[in-house]
């Protein structure tokens, strides 16, 4: 075996993995050829290692790249499966095949992975804790055992105390928690305030990175890269209606979508909560396909849908996020998974728009600061401003939006051009909008400042008032005359606020109201049509 610089190797199959030209290709495989020839490379590079060949096998060229990608990825979890625990740790948290990681995840989804086929966990230990364990106990434990949560014990010793196994020890604070009769926020604060840090224990490949991907009927090969393609003409494309997907299917899919998460130490609702029913998936053109989904009712927003979205590349989770959906419009938040970033970044992204312009009726999106540089120095460092200008986005502030236009008129004359870091900063004090039709639709903000105004003037503050003589009235203008649960008791707080403190007499949209008492808790896309038809 000859003596190779991997790492340049590494970064040189990166840039090409991303051109997808003959030359380019050939490259790849002449460097993947002699790469898979040699013994791997130090663990620093391991993992860039890997990204690329994932990357590869989501973006394949041709089908003898994608083999020689898949036998690389092989070998290596072949290699990482036999090393000692002791050798893996410098892995731990990569997501690499067979390799441990230690995140801190809510009550909700450590009850997911407590049920995981693919992983076991278990507790690793207790940091930055709101409040010691003995607190949370002292509520959950049974009377004739509450004494051990006054002696003053630490965590590890009340555990002790109470002669709890080590390997059972998470179990045995999560059902605790899980079996107390109260709200579900309330449980899920105890938890989260115990600082609770687990060790997550791959059992096989499935549990990675490289191999956390939904089946593919047939491989698109990547014959160009798409970056120049008219946005208008994409937005209009028809999305194609869901699949039809059998419970087996349904299940799958929905662990590799929660998988992405678990895998890169993330967390966000819309998969955290994810509802079930509400899960449909599109398969669209270039190997590329989208999930979308919402949470179950008790964890919903006020008046919003908050839609969660995985993108797929050849079965790959390669970006997510969602979009806070409510009428026509829809504030947006978009990620892309390391491995792809540089990889049709705007192709993929406007994709997502075009899914939510028609499976939605979206004509407004809005984007928060955080997207492009605020709090967030990666974005600054790559200019992220300039990706969503791109694609139609201008900042709301009129001055900024003065500033944008004149420093993009200078990228277009110079290509070389950067615009400075400071008016990339100040880009961020406005939100970006894209503005698909004349008029800006209303915000859900638009309604709660109504109601807020309204509960200060007409109630004097008092909520509780204004709540129950909202609901009276409402209940009154509508003729309702039946029973709600408690999602739906909910749903009717929010809608009879709003009908009061914005006036709403026609009976037609009361009516509306009233449908989406009970669409909402039970059906997204149902309770979206209902606003649609409430706004027009």
């Amino acid at each position: 075996m000859m003596k190779i610089n991997y790492s340049r190797k590494v970064n040189h199959l990166k840039r090409l993995s991303k051109i997808f030209d003959i030359e380019s290709n050939n490259q790849l495989l002449s460097i993947l050829t002699l790469l898979a020839g040699n013994k791997l490379p130090a663990p620093a590079t391991l993992k860039k290692y890997v990204d690329v060949l994932i990357c590869i096998c989501a973006f394949p060229p041709n089908k003898k790249l994608l083999t020689i990608a898949e036998k690389e990825l092989f070998r290596i979890t072949d290699h990482l499966k036999k090393l000692p625990y002791k050798e893996k740790r410098i892995y731990i948290n990569s997501g690499l095949p067979f390799v441990s990681s230690t995140p801190c995840y809510s009550l909700y989804f450590v009850n997911w992975l407590m049920h995981h086929p693919d992983c076991a966990i278990q507790l690793k230990n207790f940091d930055n804790a709101t409040f010691e364990l003995s607190t949370a106990l002292k509520i959950t434990l049974p009377s004739v055992e509450r004494s051990e949560t006054t002696a003053g014990l630490g965590n590890e010793e009340l555990l002790d105390e109470l002669e709890v196994k080590k390997e059972n020890r998470l179990s045995f604070i999560v059902n605790e928690i899980n079996n107390l009769e109260t709200h579900t926020h309330i449980k899920e604060h105890l938890y989260d305030g115990l600082g609770i840090y687990i060790d997550v224990l791959p059992k096989n490949k499935y549990f990675s990175e490289a191999y956390n991907r939904i089946p593919v009927k047939q491989v698109f090969f990547q014959q160009e890269k798409i970056n120049r393609f008219n946005v208008e003409e994409l937005f209009r494309k028809k999305v194609p209606p869901p699949m039809v997907l059998t419970p087996e299917e349904k299940k799958k899919y929905i662990r590799v979508v929660k998988n992405s998460m678990a895998l890169t130490d993330r967390e966000i609702d819309p998969v955290t909560y994810l509802d079930e029913n509400s899960f449909q998936y599109y398969e669209l053109e270039h190997g590329l396909s989208i999930a979308i989904y919402g949470m179950y009712p008790q964890r919903q927003l006020p008046l919003e849908s908050f839609v969660g979205y995985t993108l797929f590349k050849n079965g790959f989770p390669a970006v997510y996020a969602g979009g806070w959906v409510f009428g026509k419009r829809s504030d947006f938040g978009t990620h892309i998974f390391k491995a792809f970033r540089g990889a049709e970044s705007g192709y993929m992204f406007c994709q997502l728009l075009r899914f939510y312009i028609q499976i939605f009726k979206i004509n407004y999106f809005e984007i928060e600061p955080y997207q492009y540089g605020l709090d967030n120095p990666e974005g600054i460092e790559s200019g992220a401003f300039w990706f969503y200008y791109r694609y139609g986005f201008r900042p709301l502030d009129k001055k900024l939006a003065s500033i944008a236009k004149i420093e993009y008129a200078k990228i277009v004359k110079n290509k070389q051009y950067r615009t400075p870091k400071k008016i990339l900063e100040q880009f961020t004090q406005s939100n970006l909008g894209l503005q698909l039709d004349k008029k800006i639709p209303v915000g859900v903000f638009d309604i709660t400042t109504r109601i807020m105004q309204m509960i200060r003037k007409k109630y004097k503050g008092d909520r509780y008032q204004a709540v129950q003589e909202c609901i009276r009235l409402f209940l009154t203008k509508t003729k309702i005359n039946t029973i709600f649960n408690a999602d739906e008791k909910q749903v009717l707080q929010e809608v009879a606020l709003w009908a009061e403190a914005l006036k709403i007499e026609d009976r037609n949209k009361l009516k509306l109201f009233s449908q989406m008492v009970k669409s909402k808790p039970i059906d997204l896309y149902r309770y979206q049509l209902l606003l649609l038809q409430f706004f027009d």
